[in-house]
């Protein structure tokens, strides 16, 4: 009968288990950030502008037509304010 022989373990040094180690850390890190940031890669052109209107004395406005104009473009949008002089 044979004697058995073991195989020598596979070793490997200290600093390539904490480079493996490090390497997955990393990915995982740059993963998170990218999925934690979708919208900054998918900026949208609109968005919202909400005001009260009042007058010099402080009292709000209500049922005021609001005209807002983008000047670069001289486009405008109408509303009218709320019962609470909000748009």
């Amino acid at each position: 009968m044979r004697d058995s022989v073991r195989p020598e373990p596979f070793l490997v040094s200290a600093s390539r288990q904490y480079l493996g180690r490090y390497v997955v850390l990393f990915g995982l890190l740059i993963t998170v950030l990218f999925l934690s940031q979708p919208n900054s890669f998918a900026q949208g052109a609109s968005g919202t502008i909400s005001a009260t209107v009042t007058d010099a004395s402080g009292a709000v406005i209500p049922k005021a037509q609001v005209v807002l104009k983008t000047e670069s473009t001289n486009s405008t949008r109408e509303t009218v304010s709320n019962g609470s002089g909000v748009f």
